[in-house]
């Protein structure tokens, strides 16, 4: 595959899971009522929907459909999958853990794949539509992918 476009929801979350009672001195308290009686609470939540093409060898493309965030407005926002570095063609992406790339080498062991459509483009390009699937849901695996293939 010398190709591909997907189709991404991109998640970011900052969550607080035992926040202290002060910090550099200064009393933390609920933090404007984010943290619940047990000091945890969500404080940072961001979402987007973008499409992402890319072409070997290091050629990437992103269109941003949507995004939301919620949380204080002067936080950074991270919503751009380009920006996460991961490269499908490797047989595991770090994301904190090693993940099995959907294309990797191994991924037939992991992976159901579903063809969906099959087009010709105006250059007389095949495509392939392929609905890829994690075969289960307690391995490291990405957990819903589209790709387009030509």
């Amino acid at each position: 595959m010398k190709s591909f476009e997907a189709t991404l929801y991109t998640k970011g979350l900052i969550k607080l899971l035992d926040a202290p009672e002060k910090f550099m001195g200064q009393e933390i308290k609920d933090m404007g009522g984010i943290l619940d009686s047990l000091r945890r609470g969500i404080i940072y939540l961001s979402e987007s929907k973008s499409t992402f093409y890319f072409t070997q060898p290091d050629r990437t493309k992103e269109v941003m459909i949507s995004t939301k965030k919620s949380g204080d407005n002067s936080l950074f926002t991270a919503n751009q999958f380009s920006l996460a570095n991961i490269n499908l063609y490797d047989n595991y992406i770090e994301m904190g853990r090693s993940v099995v790339s959907p294309i990797g080498d191994n991924a037939l062991s992991f992976y159901k794949y579903t063809l969906l459509k099959t087009d010709i483009d105006d250059k007389g390009r095949i495509i392939y539509k392929i609905k890829v699937e994690p075969k289960s849901s307690n391995e490291p695996l990405i957990q819903r992918l589209s790709l387009h293939s030509w």
